[in-house]
């Protein structure tokens, strides 16, 4: 992986807490790794309640009883990701946005060359529409929101048979704007419930190009693929040893182990970049609505400034710098956003994009 890193974890309070200690027990702060990588944690607790009522807003035009409710399957954590433009401060024109349950397999300049190619798109995703693996316009999130706020979303949730949830608004996106929308190949869209049909097996002849596995359990649970849906039953990485099975590398392998690795991608005669931990705790509550107001001032002026330098850029810092010729010197941000649910699969997924990225990452949690 030949650009910076940043990785940003969006959490409710009960995942920040739960992440501190994951993070320390695994010691990245001692990593050393070829380029610059940063994590960044948020604890976004604070900016639920303003969330819920932008949901109320934007679904209740087509759902007049529309409530906000999580269930057995969808919580708040996916929501988060809509409010990315929140809490990220870095100058970004895109963010990719990655499920706890993926897992990485290839390097992810990959992904990064299709986004670059239509950097102003609203969302780029495969053809699946499955939203576990994203990449999101930082730039134009507003006017995701207010896009669906105007789309006929009950016709669309019905052909679609989606569920009232942040999905629908990408669907609501890729129906109405569909040349806003950058369709990435399925070697960057393979999701257990899109692929799961025996048309795609065996899989290592029909795909034979693969830079990520989504091990998404469906609509019937909150429970990945890693584990067994039945006690005694097969995962999907059993039934498919050789191809699905492959993740089980990253799941299974040590932080030390994977730490030597990423030690042993330094430059010849390079010490490397130690990896950075930016915590983001939750601001005093009375700075809360102030800080807002700052952060949308300063983030526009910014913005606008940019954006007449150059339209293009890539999970925090602009393309011309990012995708320039003197790649080791940019940045690629990745976005999760998880609740106290969603927290065992995280570190099989960080540890596959940390094991690729052998430049410079940083972290964020928040």
């Amino acid at each position: 992986f030949e650009r910076s890193l940043f990785v940003h974890i969006f959490a409710d309070s009960n995942a920040y807490k739960v992440l501190d200690g994951v993070l320390n027990r695994t010691q990245v702060t001692s990593w050393e790794t070829r380029n610059q990588v940063e994590i960044h944690a948020y604890d976004v607790q604070h900016h639920i309640k303003s969330l819920e009522a932008q949901m109320l807003e934007t679904f209740r035009p087509s759902f007049p009883n529309f409530t906000v409710a999580y269930g057995t399957v969808q919580t708040i954590g996916t929501w988060l990701r809509l409010y990315a433009h929140r809490f990220i401060e870095h100058d970004a024109e895109n963010l990719l946005y990655i499920d706890t349950d993926c897992v990485i397999m290839a390097n992810l300049d990959g992904i990064a060359d299709y986004i670059e190619q239509r950097p102003s798109a609203l969302i780029h995703w495969g053809e699946s529409m499955t939203a576990g693996f994203i990449g999101l316009n930082i730039r134009r999130m507003e006017e995701m929101w207010t896009i669906a706020r105007e789309a006929p979303m009950k016709e669309i949730a019905t052909r679609f048979k989606q569920d009232l949830d942040d999905q629908l608004v990408f669907r609501a996106i890729n129906v109405t704007r569909p040349r806003e929308v950058n369709v990435i190949p399925i070697e960057w869209d393979m999701h257990v419930t899109a692929r799961w049909t025996s048309r795609y097996r065996p899989f290592d002849v029909k795909t034979p190009n693969v830079g990520m596995l989504h091990f998404n359990g469906g609509s019937a649970s909150k429970a990945a693929y890693f584990k067994p849906a039945v006690s005694g039953a097969k995962t999907w990485m059993e039934k498919f040893e050789g191809t699905w099975g492959n993740a089980r590398y990253y799941a299974n392998i040590p932080w030390s182990w994977a730490r030597f690795i990423a030690m042993g991608n330094r430059r010849p005669r390079s010490s490397g970049f130690q990896l950075k931990l930016v915590s983001h705790p939750a601001p005093p509550l009375q700075k809360i609505s102030q800080n807002k107001v700052q952060f949308g001032r300063k983030k526009k002026t910014r913005l606008a400034t940019e954006e007449k330098k150059n339209r293009m850029s890539f999970f925090g810092n602009n393309l011309s710098s990012l995708f320039g010729k003197n790649l080791s010197s940019q940045t690629v941000h990745l976005l999760y956003a998880a609740d106290h649910d969603a927290m065992p699969g995280l570190d099989t997924s960080v540890r596959s994009v940390l094991k690729h990225a052998s430049e410079r990452v940083v972290i964020h949690h928040v």
